[in-house]
C-alpha cells in the first residue's frame, strides 16, 4: 500500500509491540503499520495518519478486541504527555516486553545468533515501587487555556503541545505537591518569566533542589534581580520545609535562546542556598550538583550499579567512562583498588571530586574530557584490569570502541540506557570480547525505556 500522506481506515490485527512501545501490525500488502497504545492480540480500527514507502503510522479508531493483558491506566493523560507510553499494559508484561526488545535489537541489529542471545540473556529486573520514583523532573511552564495565567506541566514530545497533569504517577510525591503549589503562586502574580521548572531531591535524606530557566537576552544582572524578587515571593522555601523536606537551593539558569534551552547549556546561577542536593546511593553520600547527570530512580540504580560491579573485585585499576557524578565508580572501588573516572560535563566532573572526597576515597581521579578524545591506549595513567562504560544513549564512537579493543583490558561492564546502540557497539566489541551475562533492568517503569548491563570477558 503506497499511498503517501492520504487518510483512510483499515482494520488489522497487532502482531507485536516496537521498540518504543507501539503496536505493530501488517497490511494485506506486508506494509508494516504502527500504532501507539494497542497490544498484540488486539484487533482495531485504524485511521492512517502518515504513510510511505517504508512504514505507516496510525491511530485507533475503535478497538474491536482486547488483549488479556490490557489494564485500565491509573493516569488518564498518559496519552498526553508521553511520558508513560505503557501505562495500559500489565507489569508482568511489560518486564517481558523489556527483555524482548534487547533480544530483538542484540539479533537484528547486533546480529547475534538468537540461541547464544538466549543463553546469556537474563529476565528483567523489576522495579518494586513502580509509581512516584523519579528523583529528577522537568517541567514545562505554559499557559492556562482559560486564564492565561502560567501553569506548570509537561510538554508531549510528539507535538511539543503542553499538558496540564493533575497528578503525575511517575514523580516524586513532594515534587507533585511542589509543582500545584508554584501553579497557584503563579496564579496570583501572572507574570511569565520563567519557561521551565526542574525538580531534583532525595527521599532519603529529604533534600530539594529547584532550578528554574529563563530565556531572554536582558543583561544577567537585571534577570538575576528580577527572577530572584520573584521567587522570593512565592514563599517555596517555607512551602517545601511545612512538608517536612529542605530546600537545599534555588537554581536560575539564564539562555540566550531556544536552542540554549533546549541543550540545557545556559549560565546557572544560585540564587538561594546551595546548588547541590544529597543523596544516599549504596551506602555512600553523594553531592548532586544542578545540570550533573544521576540516575533518576535511586534504588533501581542500586540494582543497575550491583550488577556491573560483579568480577571486578579483584581489579587493580578500574576506568569507569562516561563517569557522570561518579557513582558507579565510587560503589564500585574498595580500598586497594585506583579508579580514573572520565566524563565531558565539567559540573559531574566538580560534584565527582567532591564526591570521592565524602565517601573518604582517597584513590580516585576525575578527568573532563570528552571520552572520545582521549586516546586510551597513549594515555599517562594506568591500563586497567577493567572499564565500566556507561556512554550516552548515541552509544559510543566507533573509534572509541577500536580504543577500547586495543586497551585490551580483562574485563568490561558496558551499562546501556539505549539497547539499540548497545547492540551496534557490542557487535564491534565481540571481535575481542565474549559476553557472559545480559541484564534488563527496569528503571523507568510504565514506559519503553529500558537499562541493560553486559558483562564482557577479554578472550584469550
Amino acid at each position: 500500500m503506497n499511498k503517501e500522506n492520504t487518510t483512510f481506515e483499515e482494520t488489522v490485527i497487532i502482531e507485536s509491540m516496537g521498540n518504543e512501545g507501539e503496536g505493530v501490525a501488517r497490511f494485506p500488502s506486508g506494509q508494516v503499520v504502527f500504532v501507539d497504545g494497542v497490544l498484540p492480540g488486539e484487533k482495531c480500527r485504524i485511521a492512517v495518519e502518515t504513510s510511505n514507502k517504508k512504514f505507516t503510522r496510525a491511530t485507533v479508531v475503535e478497538r474491536l478486541s482486547d488483549s488479556t493483558e490490557r489494564t485500565i491506566p491509573v493516569c488518564g493523560s498518559y496519552e498526553y504527555c508521553g511520558g508513560c507510553n505503557l501505562m495500559h499494559i500489565s507489569y508482568e508484561r511489560e518486564l517481558v516486553y523489556k527483555r524482548q526488545k534487547v533480544f530483538d535489537c542484540l539479533t537484528r541489529i547486533g546480529g547475534f545468533d538468537p540461541d547464544f542471545i538466549e543463553s546469556v540473556l537474563q529476565p528483567t529486573v523489576e522495579n518494586d515501587n513502580i509509581t512516584h520514583y523519579r528523583n529528577h523532573m522537568q517541567y514545562t511552564i505554559g499557559s492556562d487555556a482559560v486564564s492565561g495565567c502560567p501553569r506548570i506541566g509537561f510538554k508531549a514530545p510528539s507535538s511539543n503541545a503542553f499538558t496540564d497533569v493533575d497528578e503525575c504517577f511517575t514523580e516524586y510525591e513532594i515534587f507533585g505537591k511542589i509543582r500545584k503549589f508554584m501553579s497557584e503562586r503563579f496564579r496570583d502574580y501572572p507574570v511569565k518569566l520563567f519557561e521551565q521548572m526542574i525538580l531534583r531531591g532525595s527521599e532519603r535524606t529529604k533534600q530539594i533542589l529547584a532550578e528554574f530557566t529563563v530565556v531572554s537576552t536582558l543583561p544577567h544582572e537585571v534577570i538575576i534581580r528580577d527572577a530572584g524578587a520573584y521567587l522570593k515571593e512565592t514563599a517555596l522555601k517555607t512551602f517545601v520545609s511545612g512538608e517536612g523536606y529542605v530546600l537545599k537551593g534555588t537554581v536560575l539558569q539564564i539562555c540566550k535562546d531556544q536552542t540554549s534551552l533546549k541543550r540545557r547549556n545556559g549560565k546557572r546561577v544560585v540564587i538561594d542556598g546551595e546548588g547541590y542536593y544529597e543523596e544516599i546511593l549504596s551506602g555512600h553520600t553523594f553531592r548532586v550538583n544542578s545540570g550533573a547527570f544521576f540516575q533518576v530512580n535511586t534504588a533501581q540504580a542500586e540494582k543497575l550499579y550491583s550488577l556491573a560491579r560483579e568480577g571486578l573485585t579483584d581489579a587493580e585499576v578500574i576506568y569507569d567512562l562516561y563517569c557522570g557524578a561518579g557513582t558507579i565508580g565510587l560503589t564500585t572501588v574498595g580500598p586497594n583498588q585506583k579508579l580514573y573516572g572520565i566524563e565531558i560535563s565539567s559540573e559531574a566532573v566538580a560534584s565527582a571530586k567532591i564526591n570521592a572526597r565524602l565517601s573518604g576515597n582517597e584513590n580516585a581521579v576525575f578527568i573532563c574530557r570528552p571520552c572520545e578524545k582521549v586516546i586510551l591506549s597513549k594515555s599517562d595513567i594506568p591500563a586497567p584490569n577493567a572499564v565500566i562504560t556507561d556512554p550516552p544513549r548515541k552509544g559510543m564512537d566507533f573509534s572509541f570502541v577500536n580504543q577500547l579493543i586495543k586497551l585490551g583490558a580483562p574485563r568490561i561492564s558496558y551499562v546501556s540506557c539505549d539497547p539499540a546502540t548497545m547492540a551496534r557497539d557490542l557487535k564491534y566489541l565481540c571481535t575481542t570480547y565474549k559476553i557472559e551475562k545480559i541484564t534488563p533492568v527496569d528503571m523507568f517503569s510504565r514506559s519503553s525505556h529500558v537499562e541493560t548491563v553486559v558483562l564482557m570477558s577479554k578472550v584469550k
